[in-house]
C-alpha cells in the first residue's frame, strides 16, 4: 500500500505541475493577446499616433485658411472703400482700359 500512495502522490503532483504550466500558458496569452490589443487595437498606439499626425495637418490647413479669409476680408474692406484699389482690381482681373490708353501685351508674360 505504501507504494501506491508514493504513485499517487507523484501522479498528483504531475499533474498540479501541468495544472501550473497551463495556468502559466494561458496567462501568457491573455497578457500578449492585451498587449497586441494596447498598440494595435482600435484605441492603441498606432491609432493614437496616426490621428495625432492627422489633427497637426488639420491645424495646419485650418491656420492656413485663416490667413487666406483675413487676406480675403482685407481685399473686400478695400473693394467697398478705395477707389484707387477697385480701379486697379478691375483693370487687373478683367483687363479694361480707360479711353485712349494702349495696353501691350508681351508673349512671355504669364497672365495672373
Amino acid at each position: 500500500m505504501t507504494q501506491l500512495k508514493k504513485t499517487y502522490r507523484a501522479k498528483k503532483t504531475g499533474s498540479t505541475a501541468h495544472s501550473n504550466t497551463l495556468v502559466l500558458k494561458i496567462l501568457i496569452t491573455v497578457i500578449s493577446v492585451l498587449i497586441i490589443w494596447d498598440v494595435a487595437g482600435p484605441f492603441g498606439l498606432w491609432s493614437r499616433s496616426r490621428m495625432l499626425k492627422e489633427r497637426e495637418e488639420i491645424y495646419t490647413q485650418n491656420m492656413q485658411l485663416a490667413l487666406h479669409n483675413a487676406r480675403l476680408e482685407e481685399d473686400i474692406k478695400r473693394l467697398q472703400s478705395d477707389r484707387q484699389y477697385q480701379a486697379m482690381m478691375i483693370r487687373k482681373k478683367l483687363g479694361w482700359v480707360r479711353d485712349n490708353e494702349m495696353v501691350f501685351r508681351f508673349l512671355n508674360e504669364e497672365k495672373e
